[in-house]
């Protein structure tokens, strides 16, 4: 599967786990899902593992942060952590975290080591 998610109770977070090729589509039912997820709670803490995918187009940061910002009150204080495996991809999780911090209320941080995101992420 392209993209996959689970509950991380212990950390209480969700581990959103993307793999080429995938859909915006895909990608958008799966948040959609996490947002109705019956362990969701007030504040959404994400670790998207990146690091088997290419760098994302301009166009898909702009379909993500759309949705981010359709879905503003679900989000709001959200925190996403983006696990990343090359300079490339790094850039472009800086850009949809500059974009979606525009947009909204919450933090997107990129990350080459998970110790480092997962510590990030539930603090």
């Amino acid at each position: 599967m392209p993209i996959a998610w689970r509950f991380e109770p212990a950390g209480e977070y969700f581990i959103f786990s993307v793999t080429d090729p995938y859909t915006m589509e895909e990608w958008r039912d799966a948040m959609t899902a996490i947002l109705a997820a019956p362990v969701t709670r007030t504040r959404i803490a994400l670790l998207v593992d990146r690091r088997d995918t290419q760098p994302i187009s301009a166009d898909a940061v702009d379909q993500m942060t759309l949705f981010f910002s359709r879905h503003a009150p679900e989000l709001a204080g959200y925190r996403a952590a983006i696990l990343v495996n090359s300079d490339a991809v790094f850039g472009m999780a800086r850009m949809t975290q500059l974009r979606a911090e525009l947009r909204m209320n919450g933090t997107i941080r990129p990350f080459r080591n998970p110790d480092d995101a997962v510590a990030w992420l539930t603090t």
